[in-house]
């Protein structure tokens, strides 16, 4: 593309000297005859240098100057004048003019200054060219960074809880189940009053959560590193939905495929069965009244992953603790442990993958998963 020279004197000669030299040279030349004018047809046309006579009727060429460099302080602009004095030479250099001419005008000096200005801009452009995306890639990089940042606080929050958990559950455990044989043992007598009865049933139901928790504890502690193998994710998806489709049917619910073609991915068949079966229950007590749980699976291409999406028409989560469902110990169920999306999080980001949730309170919520299809992204 032709440069863009900007050519202001009030002399048409000079114009017309300029206008020839530059154009023998392929450059493309605006004109004015006042700074004023000079002035508005910079803001139109952009240009990617300027030549300028100093003395012109009205304001002189370092009023323009200063105009255009508060627009642009790095354009180049060479300036031309018959009345050479030291006053107007130190203003030109405070106001950063790139060169400085005198009449009798050498043309082929002006010419050389013009292309070193040119060149000179060229290599400004290119600068903030490369410090801008220098700028985008270290907020890139930034972002990164705070995301692997996050993944290790909870990769460790996970360890040291799963370390936790093994200790809690031995000891734990065993106590429990000796005291729920107990509660069983006095409730088989028949002269139990209702009173005490439903107290001992209220103890029962209280040691059974407790137990569940530490089962769950316990799984969770002993959470292996993902044993992989190359397998289908839509296969593995519709028959674990086959596997409660009994309870669903039950609950009216209703359970819709969409499955995109998908590539084989390496990852542990039984852990992302167990994600799936966990998100698929959670989408049915989201749902109490029945509703429609749709699952959704397409390929991206680009960043070579497979996303499944697990969509219900539940009562939705609210915004504030939307987050919080896959901290451990979190839960708004009554009778839950707050564990299940904790260890399903821990397990997709096991396998370099991320678990995210979309929801709208009484409109429903999307829980959406994406993994890896390369082994070397299994393997890392």
């Amino acid at each position: 593309m032709s440069k863009v020279i900007l050519l202001v004197d009030d002399e048409e000669p000079v114009r017309h000297m300029f206008r020839r030299m530059l154009g023998a040279q392929g450059y493309k030349t605006m004109e004015a005859n006042t700074a004023e004018s000079g002035w508005e047809l910079f803001l139109e046309c952009e240009p990617d240098l300027v030549v300028t006579d100093l003395k012109m009727p009205g304001k002189d060429g370092l009023w323009l100057a200063q105009q255009i460099h508060s627009q642009d302080p790095n354009l180049p602009i060479l300036l031309i004048t018959a009345y050479a004095d030291v006053g107007s030479a130190q203003r030109a250099i405070s106001l950063g003019i790139y060169e400085y001419y005198t009449k009798p005008i050498d043309l082929h000096q002006v010419l050389g200054g013009v292309q070193r200005g040119l060149e000179f801009r060229r290599l400004v452009e290119e600068n903030r060219s490369y410090q801008e995306e220098l700028e985008r890639k270290v907020e890139v990089r930034t972002q990164e960074l705070e995301r692997v940042y996050q993944e290790l606080l909870q990769s460790e929050r996970l360890s040291e809880v799963g370390r936790l958990a093994a200790g809690v559950v031995h000891e734990v455990l065993n106590p429990l189940s000796v005291v729920m044989g107990r509660i069983e043992m006095v409730m088989m007598d028949q002269s139990l009053d209702d009173r005490l009865r439903k107290s001992l049933q209220l103890s029962r139901e209280q040691l059974k959560r407790a137990v569940k928790i530490m089962d769950n504890l316990r799984s969770f502690s002993k959470q292996r590193a993902p044993q992989r193998e190359l397998m289908d994710v839509n296969e593995l998806l519709s028959q674990t939905a086959d596997l409660v489709a009994y309870e669903t049917r039950s609950a009216k619910i209703v359970i819709e495929e969409n499955f995109g073609a998908l590539p084989e991915i390496w990852a542990d068949k039984d852990q992302l069965s167990q994600v799936f079966l966990n998100l698929i229950k959670n989408a049915r007590d989201a749902m109490p009244e029945g509703g429609t749980l749709l699952l959704v699976t397409h390929f991206d291409r680009q960043q070579d992953r497979v996303t499944v999406e697990f969509k219900d028409t539940g009562v939705g989560i609210p915004e504030d603790i939307q987050e919080k469902v896959f901290e451990l110990f979190f839960t708004t169920k009554k009778k839950g442990t707050g564990l299940g999306l904790g260890i399903c999080r821990g397990i997709i980001e096991a396998h370099q993958g991320t678990l995210t949730l979309k929801s709208n309170v009484g409109e429903g919520t999307t829980f959406t998963m994406t993994l890896p299809v390369s082994k070397k992204a299994q393997t890392v």
